[in-house]
């Protein structure tokens, strides 16, 4: 388990001890704009891809901090080519886990209980203009959601406790996303997919699915996950370490800052995970 502050680019390299020439897909969002950049190893270092001599380019650094008014996230799963749905053989298995909100504080009703109603219209006046304050101060209590910290830790013991427990934790503020390391790079190939029985034996189905995009869809079911996420794997995103989620609400304090923890350096087959997500209990 790490202890120093793990970033950007100490998380893709973990990832993906050797990328080869395989681009890593970089995505800032914003309330009105998003803009997409990919960038390759280049002398030990992530450069962005460009118009400029290679070694010279702008490194993972200066993208975050150039779109620091932005969510700032990264795929996991390496591309071939400058293209989303060109994914390239992934070595890592992703699933996100959203959390809970906290309840807002709800403030008592201002109309009266008696059955006579009001004695006067100055009396209903009185009311209205009560309610009207305790609306506004409904308001500012349901604007002061705030995301349970005591849920994310929940849920990365739970992750930690598993038989095959994942290799990467990243704290999203609003969600944790677990990772799983391969020993091998899996293609993903649309093929005619299959579906596990109760004893867990595999048979042929209609979904047009392949077998690592039913990992993860069982991974996300058998575990509590995001099966949503699950089921668009080439689209899927993780928050940049060391960035501040200015997208949600943290009560009244200041936007959450995503963290990444490395559970431990194991890889694990698609057998290991598969036998994970047919798992009960």
């Amino acid at each position: 388990m790490t202890t120093k502050v793990l970033e950007l680019a100490d998380v893709v390299d973990f990832l993906h001890p050797m990328p080869g020439p395989m681009l890593l897909r970089l995505v800032a969002s914003g309330a009105a704009s998003s803009s997409e950049e990919f960038a390759r190893l280049y002398g030990g270092r992530w450069e962005l891809q460009g118009a400029w001599w290679p070694g010279k380019g702008p490194g993972l650094p200066e993208w975050l901090a150039e779109n620091r008014w932005g969510r700032c996230q990264f795929a996991p799963s390496l591309c071939i080519v400058p293209n989303a749905s060109e994914v390239a053989a992934s070595d890592v298995v992703a699933v996100r886990f959203p959390l809970q909100l906290i309840a807002p504080e709800r403030l008592d009703a201002v109309a009266p209980d008696s059955p006579a109603g009001f004695g006067s219209y100055d009396d209903m006046a009185t009311m209205r203009g009560r309610a009207g304050l305790v609306a506004l101060e409904q308001k500012r209590a349901n604007d002061t959601l705030a995301y349970a910290s005591a849920s994310a830790v929940d849920v990365m013991d739970r992750l930690r406790g598993l038989s095959a427990p994942p290799s990467l934790l990243v704290s999203e503020g609003d969600a944790v996303v677990a990772v799983w390391r391969l020993s091998e790079r899996h293609e993903e190939r649309p093929s005619p997919g299959y579906r596990l029985t109760g004893e867990g034996m595999p048979v042929t189905t209609n979904i047009p699915a392949s077998r690592f995009t039913l990992l993860h869809h069982r991974l996300a079911l058998n575990l509590g996950g995001d099966v949503n996420a699950a089921a668009r794997m080439f689209m899927f995103l993780i928050d940049c370490p060391g960035t501040r989620r200015q997208d949600i609400s943290n009560g009244r304090g200041l936007p959450p800052v995503v963290t990444a923890e490395i559970v431990h350096e194991n890889t694990f087959t698609l057998e290991q995970l598969e036998e994970l997500a047919i798992r009960k209990g």
